[in-house]
Order: structure tokens, then C-alpha cells, then sequence
């Protein structure tokens, strides 16, 4: 019996020793590591612009942002916001519509007369370029635009109060405005006579009856007068591209979603251009200043309708003389 206890303790003994022999060799260890300095990280929001940060995270600073403080995921976030958009752009007929009552074409012609002396308009139709990713396949080239760069020219008739009135979004950047009004619902309703009033644009368009461009030469004090009044009281659509484009800079950044997703922002933002103006007239407040709009003035069209030179002309004898 006492020599088991002798043998036991001895083993405890060696176990003891072996413990201590590894704390030792720990200890040697922790010595021979290097010391470890704490110093600041660059922070990649700030080292990165926002193309690069994408480009290396694969999702945009903003999207990131919301993500953390919400705990949803990226994937989910553009989740949502594809199904808000889509919800948005499905109110288009409610909130983009020309005028329609009895009432409503007379006070919109007070409007625009008010803004530029141009009697009898309802509204002022251009087109803008957004740009986006080149979409890629047999057609992505159409998509290309004169100044090389891929993007939709979406039509806008502007209404009183930069109201957007009418908007055509699927229409590629190589196409020129007056091939688009001419495919367009708003061209059929004013040739109908479903629309009653002047529309306005410029040499780009083909001069009609009820759609007055200016003159390319102005000869006599009235042809003056007219061109006058027209660029001021068309002046308007500048304008709430300035101010659209503004309040939604992803109409300025190149759009990197699917076609129709594109589609669907572009009339979103319509609508909550529209919407902003009805419920908050301090939105015109924050107008951008006027300028030309990018795509810049278009080619005059050749061989403009002759009935809409008469009545461009008989309109300025009437009114401008």
C-alpha cells in the first residue's frame, strides 16, 4: 500500500513539473512575439470615391449605410426599393396628366402667358438625357446618343408650375425628339382635339398646327416679338429638368439597373416630382438657376409641316403685330 502512495505521488509530481515546464515555454513565446501597436485604419468611405467604393464592395456607400443601421441586408434593401418604385410608377395616371376640365386649360394658359407672353399654351414638350449602363446585346448601341454616351431621351410636356404633364421613358438616347413625339400619345391627342391649346418646342420639333417652334429668321419687329415670347414661355420645361434633376440626382448618375427597373425609377421620380409641387409650393423655392438643358439645342427638321407655317404665321399676325 505505501509503495502505491509513493508511485502516486511521484506521478503527481511529474505532472506538476510538466505543467510548470509548459508555462514556461508560453512565457518564452510571449516574449519573442513583436509588441503590437494600435494606429487608425483608413476609413474606406473616405479614400474611396463612390464609383471605386462600389467597384471594390460591390454595393454603393449608401446602400451600406442603411443596411448597418437597419440589419437588413443589401440584397434585401434593393429588394425594396424595387418594390416601392414599382408602386410609385403605377401612380402615374393619378398624378402626370394633362389638363382636362373646363377649368383647367384657361388657368394653365394665364400661367404660362403670365411667365412669358405667349397666349393660348398649355404646355412646353422637350427632351432629357439619363443616362445609364450600356445595356449590352444586338440594340445596345441605339442606346448610344450623339455625345457617345448610353442613356434614354425621355420626352416631358411641363404644365403651370413645372408640373410634368406627359412623360415618354422608353425611348433610347439615339432617337431624336421629333421621331419620339411622333410615335407618342401625346401628338395623337392634340391632333384628335382632346388637348385645346398651343404646344410649344423648339427647332427640333416639326412646326404644326397645334405645335408652334420658333422662327429661324426672324425678319420683322413682330417675328421678333414672337421668337421672344416663345423661348420665354417654353422656358419652363428648362427649368423643371433643373429642378427634377436636382431633387433626384440619380437622374444625373449613370442609372445601373435593369431596363425596365430604369423605366420604373424614371417615372417615379414623376410622380414624386408631382406630388412635391402640389403639397409643397416651397419645393419651386429650391429651383436650379436655368440653363440649357445638356443634350443642348437640336438640329433644325427639313421639310416642316406647310399648314403648321401658316398657322404660325397667321398666329403672329394675329398676336404679335
Amino acid at each position: 500500500m505505501e509503495d502505491c502512495v509513493v508511485e502516486l505521488v511521484a506521478d503527481v509530481d511529474n505532472v506538476l513539473d510538466i505543467i510548470d515546464r509548459i508555462d514556461e515555454i508560453e512565457d518564452e513565446q510571449r516574449a519573442r512575439l513583436p509588441k503590437r501597436y494600435i494606429r487608425n485604419a483608413p476609413d474606406p468611405f473616405n479614400i474611396y470615391r463612390d464609383h471605386e467604393f462600389k467597384l471594390r464592395y460591390r454595393f454603393s456607400k449608401g446602400t451600406l449605410v442603411s443596411g448597418d443601421l437597419c440589419g437588413v441586408s443589401s440584397s434585401a434593401t434593393c429588394e425594396a426599393i424595387h418594390t416601392v418604385t414599382e408602386i410609385i410608377a403605377g401612380k402615374l395616371r393619378e398624378h402626370i396628366n394633362l389638363p382636362s376640365t373646363r377649368a383647367e386649360p384657361e388657368t394653365t394658359m394665364q400661367w404660362f402667358k403670365r411667365t412669358g407672353g405667349f397666349p393660348g399654351v398649355v404646355a412646353a414638350v422637350d427632351g432629357t438625357h439619363i443616362p445609364i449602363l450600356n445595356p449590352g446585346g444586338e440594340r445596345g448601341e441605339v442606346y448610344r446618343n450623339r455625345h457617345g454616351v448610353f442613356s434614354i431621351n425621355v420626352q416631358v410636356a411641363c404644365g403651370a408650375h413645372l408640373k410634368i404633364v406627359d412623360i415618354v421613358t422608353r425611348r433610347p438616347g439615339s432617337f431624336h425628339d421629333a421621331s419620339i413625339f411622333g410615335a407618342s400619345s401625346l401628338k395623337s391627342r392634340f391632333e384628335q382635339g382632346r388637348v385645346k391649346g398651343i404646344l410649344l418646342g423648339d427647332s427640333g420639333y416639326p412646326c404644326l398646327p397645334y405645335l408652334l417652334t420658333p422662327l429661324l429668321n426672324a425678319r420683322t419687329e413682330a417675328d421678333q416679338r414672337y421668337n421672344s415670347a416663345h423661348i420665354a414661355t417654353r422656358n419652363p420645361v428648362e427649368r423643371l429638368f433643373g429642378l427634377w434633376k436636382r431633387h433626384f440626382r440619380c437622374l444625373t448618375a449613370k442609372l445601373e439597373t435593369k431596363p425596365h427597373n430604369t423605366v420604373d425609377i424614371i417615372i417615379a421620380t414623376a410622380v414624386l416630382h408631382n406630388i412635391s409641387i402640389n403639397v409643397d409650393e416651397a419645393f419651386l423655392g429650391d429651383e436650379m438657376p436655368w440653363i440649357e438643358d445638356e443634350h443642348g439645342p437640336l438640329p433644325p427638321l427639313p421639310g416642316n409641316n406647310n399648314i403648321g407655317h401658316h398657322v404660325r404665321e397667321d398666329y403672329i399676325r394675329r398676336r404679335f403685330n
